[in-house]
């Protein structure tokens, strides 16, 4: 290879280099996923030149797995919401109409429709709706339907009464099997064979999926209905099916989820919207369903109509103690959105004395009525204008009467003559009789001033007027017509600007009433937002200073909590929505009447509502582009450095010293990360057994102490003015014996396990919580800063051994620092996730000792069944609660344990894999190699630079906008051409030393407009890691 050739590939790799750190400036959201998209586009290019050089590199499938493992890094991350809401609380119109779509979810103001668990993401595909509907499978639902067929049947072992009481559990029941087996009637339900009744749904239920695809949204939501709408309607009211005689078959009871695609703008940065049905759904598939999402959920919307958040504390009301104990333990309290629904619903009169507006509102009503005022004096005007141009009318029309009799008599008398009466303007006026008022026409008459019996001329009497006669009453009647139209011409006139002036007044009154209604609504919005907040940060507030007392004690800062809590309420979302305003200010829902108060659709509070959506997302967006360009700088790197280059001329004697200070320099690092991993494992673990584990014995004590009391509570006679205070009729009693506890009554959205076991949690959540989301973080830092400075060490300690070569390392030390980083973020998230999964496992434990009892309760029929059932769990409970949570707690301590475990694996094995990948580079920058490590051959070498040469990095500034960055020959193709051309094995060629001007240069160029060498603060620092909010998770892997 000629030394200009040789020194070309030096450059080219000292330009890739470059490249790869400027992309590494700070970047927009957009700018940073163009340039995923291109770093994703250039890897498959350096993928499939490296698969075509395998013979010639061992190393390759090596160098292709690190690609992959980058690749990955590049893919779309999604942020889930859970959308959570009451039936009946508007979670389906408020979806369509973030969705911009009129109806794509089914909505019912009769009944509640959306029965299904639905999830909505964006459709890259070409049809712009797509569907794919899940089902359960035929076990799951023989158990349901045998779980169902139970519930039918009341204490006395008959079929229930309740069965079309709204609410009641045979009601629900009977529906959900009425909606599957349609022609089936309730004695056939009590009796059915569960064998033949699964038959005739096998078919469906093993095809397991279910597609549809459309361009046109009508279609397609008529096509979507039969699997997401239930039918069941509210009393008195017949379904279109029963009016015509047709008896379909539902399948929302056969459905596991329901998956939506479409091309929505909410959706489109990455939003997965998870709507879940109302807390009473009993369906078990779809209950777990519902619950691993609500643990993969990076925001929670609560929505609830405005009415009952005016009149409820909706956090109270809504979520129940349990559920926000469970947030606090997740950390989901601050990745929560309040959503007022239906604020078009409204009293107007009440509402602006509620909230003081009544001065205000005063004003406005004095100056409608002021106005109003005006309008019957506006009215008489108009009428008297009215009538006189009516009577004006008459008067032109008796005129034209008149002179055709004129001319009729005129052509009588003188046949002769007759053409001369246009001399007289007979014909005349009429013609312009007609072009004034058109054809005449009989008219009711009206005497006036312009009519008296000199104008009279019928032809009833005999004329015996002369001829001088006929002119002058001509001439008259054409005098008197002119008078009057020029009058009734004024008249209109007149009415024209009377018409104007009531449009203008109306007009005022309509702008003054929606500016009224407005006010009302909005002023209404900023009570409940601010009474919102304010309630919600209470209730959570509550729930810590409940835990954190338990742990401090004496010590407990009530006021440091209340200020914390304060500034978390100050950033609770909270919106006040309008979905059916929004919907006829964009021309849908045409058939509805207009939606007073509201004039543009910001008022509706829809768009801020979509752009929070995706405002959701931007934080896992933008630690998604830094990660995968930290990646993608590393492997560029890696691999270049891979190519031999100018310091190929050293002597072997030379190489091996280098190789022998290098090393020790890595050597030392090594010990200085193996101390920093030793270090992060013992605080992990204890810190785990001191926050977790020390207090698992007094939880269980705490526990079995308050379970015979709560057991009592499920069996007292139920208090209908207090439904808190406990108490369970029979049919709701039974619910939950057949589903082992796990049911969600309309009265108590947590079952019968999660109730025994929240004595538990109460004593271990505030060391649950300060370990997952206060301790670890400290110590996940405290690891990323140990390993920042052995790098900094590292390179101190190159710089002064081998200082010719600490340029080409300094930057990619850079890049390990990072890597260090996005171990302890991957390392956090992970646990998160995990312990997300974990404190939900005390409940499931609980479940499966009680399952003796239960099973038995289910045995139980007859009349004094209720009672049997009661003391069969009174009796158990007692019997076993001293061993069954201990068992709850042995497998909660089996599961971190576990976790522990895990972390260190993971740890251990990131930071082996880092830094492997670490001393290879720094070998490789020194022009020797691992004893296991070949050199890539000429043909490899020519394609990664031929690839790399002419490519802008990701992100690289300047050349983002409409650049592909890729109009480079095909890199295989370049490869092949250099290698032929040269016919040299650039492994084994040397190279001359580039000369100190152009490392100069490239030293220059490749700092842009900072300096040349790499510090401190061009590392991104470790910040707090957390997923459910937009300020957490804050981009640890920058």
């Amino acid at each position: 290879m000629s030394r200009e050739h040789a020194h070309e590939c030096v450059s080219a790799r000292h330009d890739t280099q470059r490249k790869a750190f400027q992309a590494l400036e700070d970047l927009s959201i957009e700018e940073l996923e163009v340039g995923v998209t291109q770093g994703v586009q250039l890897l498959h290019r350096l993928k499939k030149a490296l698969i075509a050089r395998k013979k010639e590199w061992t190393e390759t499938d090596r160098w292709i797995e690190n690609l992959e493992t980058t690749l990955k890094k590049g893919s779309k991350p999604e942020t889930v919401i859970g959308v959570m809401g009451s039936t009946g609380s508007g979670k389906s119109a408020l979806l369509n109409a973030l969705l911009d779509e009129e109806q794509l979810v089914p909505t019912n103001c009769m009944r509640a429709c959306t029965a299904v668990i639905t999830r909505i993401a964006f459709q890259d595909g070409e049809h712009p709706y797509r569907a794919l509907i899940e089902f359960i499978s035929i076990a799951e639902w023989e158990r349901e339907l045998r779980t169902l067929a139970a519930d039918l049947i009341d204490e006395n072992g008959k079929l229930s009464n309740k069965l079309e009481d709204e609410g009641a559990e045979a009601a629900i029941a009977y529906a959900k099997v009425k909606a599957v087996y349609p022609k089936k009637s309730k004695e056939d339900l009590v009796k059915c064979d569960i064998a033949s009744m699964l038959e005739e749904v096998s078919g469906l239920l093993r095809n397991g999926t279910q597609e549809i695809l459309e361009t046109d949204p009508l279609r397609f939501s008529q096509q979507l209905q039969p699997f997401v709408d239930s039918k069941e309607k509210a009393a008195g009211i017949k379904t279109s099916d029963e009016k015509s005689g047709e008896q379909t078959r539902e399948l929302w009871p056969l459905i596991r989820v329901v998956n939506l695609y479409v091309k929505a703008s909410a959706l489109s940065t990455g939003a997965v919207i998870v709507g879940l049905p109302g807390a009473q759904d009993s369906n078990a598939a779809r209950a777990a369903i519902a619950d691993r999402y609500m643990q993969k959920c990076t925001s929670l919307w609560i929505v609830a109509p405005i009415n009952r958040a005016v009149d409820d504390r909706t956090a109270n009301s809504l979520l129940g103690e349990s559920f926000k104990r469970q947030l606090r333990m997740d950390n989901n309290h601050l990745a929560i959105t309040l959503i007022c629904s239906k604020t078009d619903d409204i009293n107007y009169n009440e509402t602006s004395r509620s909230l003081g507006m009544s001065e205000e509102m005063g004003e406005l009503n004095l100056n409608i009525d002021a106005l109003n005022a005006q309008l019957p004096q506006l009215q008489a005007q108009t009428d008297y204008q009215q009538t006189l141009k009516d009577q004006l009318e008459a008067t032109i029309d008796d005129n034209v009467e008149q002179l055709e009799q004129l001319e009729q008599f005129r052509a009588d008398m003188n046949p002769s003559d007759a053409s001369s009466t246009n001399d007289l303007g007979l014909g005349s006026a009429k013609r312009e009789g007609e072009d004034l008022e058109g054809p005449t026409s009989k008219r009711l008459r009206v005497n006036t001033e312009q009519t008296s019996a000199d104008n009279t001329f019928s032809t009833s009497h005999p004329i015996t007027t002369s001829e001088i006669d006929i002119k002058i009453k001509i001439a008259n009647l054409k005098e008197g017509r002119k008078t009057s139209q020029a009058q009734k011409k004024e008249a209109s006139l007149r009415l024209v600007e009377l018409a104007q002036q009531r449009a203008q007044i109306i007009s005022s009154i309509e702008a003054l009433e929606t500016q009224k209604t407005t006010k009302i609504i909005s002023g209404r919005n900023q009570y409940l937002k601010t009474a919102m907040r304010k309630n919600f940060r209470f209730e959570m507030q509550e729930i810590h200073e409940e835990l954190a007392e338990e742990e401090s004690g004496s010590h407990f800062d009530s006021d440091s909590s209340a200020h914390e809590y304060a500034n978390d309420a100050g950033s609770l979302p909270v919106f006040c929505v309008s979905a059916r305003a929004y919907q006829k200010l964009q021309n849908r829902l045409k058939h509805e009447a207009p939606v007073p108060g509201f004039v543009n659709v910001d008022e509706t509070e829809i768009p801020q509502l979509r752009a929070h959506c995706q405002i959701l997302t931007e934080t896992q967006r933008v630690s998604r582009g830094y990660s995968f360009r930290n990646s993608l700088a590393q492997f560029l790197n890696s691999l270049t450095l891979q190519i031999p280059s100018d310091h190929l001329d050293s002597t072997a004697d030379a190489k091996e010293a280098d190789r022998q200070r290098i090393g020790s320099s890595v050597n030392a690092f090594e010990k200085v990360l193996k101390i920093a991993v030793q270090n992060v494992n013992q605080s992990f673990e204890s810190q785990v057994e001191e926050a977790i584990f020390a207090k698992l014995a007094e939880a269980v004590t705490a526990a079995a102490d308050k379970a015979p009391e709560i057991v009592r509570r499920w069996g007292a006679p139920v208090n209908r003015n207090n439904r808190s205070a406990g108490g369970l009729a029979f049919p709701t009693y039974k619910a939950y014996i057949l589903r082992k506890g796990a049911h969600r009554s309309a009265h108590d959205p947590s079952n019968w396990n999660d109730q025994l076991v929240q004595a538990m949690i109460k004593i271990i959540a505030s060391g649950w919580e300060s370990t997952f989301q206060h301790k670890l973080k400290t110590i996940l830092n405290d690891f990323t800063e140990a390993t920042t400075a052995a790098l900094n060490q590292l390179r101190t300690e190159i710089q002064k051994q081998l200082p010719q070569h600490e340029f080409m390392l300094k930057r990619q030390i850079a890049t390990y620092k990072k890597t260090f980083q996005e171990i302890s973020s991957a390392v956090s998230l992970d646990v998160y996730d995990e312990q997300k999964r974990i404190n939900r496992s005390f409940a499931p434990a609980i479940g499966e000792a009680l399952k003796p009892a239960y099973v038995k309760c289910t045995d139980e029929t007859g009349p004094g069944s209720f009672r049997r059932m009661k003391a069969i769990m009174s009796s158990h409970i007692e019997q076993k609660r001293n061993t069954m949570f201990k068992v709850s707690a042995n497998a909660v301590k089996t599961d971190l344990e576990a976790l522990l475990l895990d972390t260190q694996s993971q740890i251990n094995d990131k930071t082996h894999d880092a830094s492997k990948s670490l001393r290879r580079d720094c070998y490789a920058t020194v022009g020797v190699h691992h004893d296991l490590i070949s050199k890539p051959g000429a043909q490899t070498c020519e394609a990664i630079l031929g690839i790399l040469k002419d490519v802008d990095i990701v992100g690289l500034k300047g050349q983002i906008e409409g650049s592909t960055g890729y109009d480079g020959v095909d890199g295989v193709a370049l490869g092949e051409k250099v290698a032929q051309s040269d016919n040299v094995d650039l492994a084994s060629s040397r190279a001359q030393p580039a000369d100190s001007t152009e490392d100069n240069n490239f030293d220059n160029v490749g700092s842009g407009s900072r300096s040349g060498e790499t510090t401190e603060d061009d590392i991104v620092e470790d910040t707090n890691v957390d997923r459910m909010s937009v300020d957490r998770m804050s981009v640890d892997s920058m």
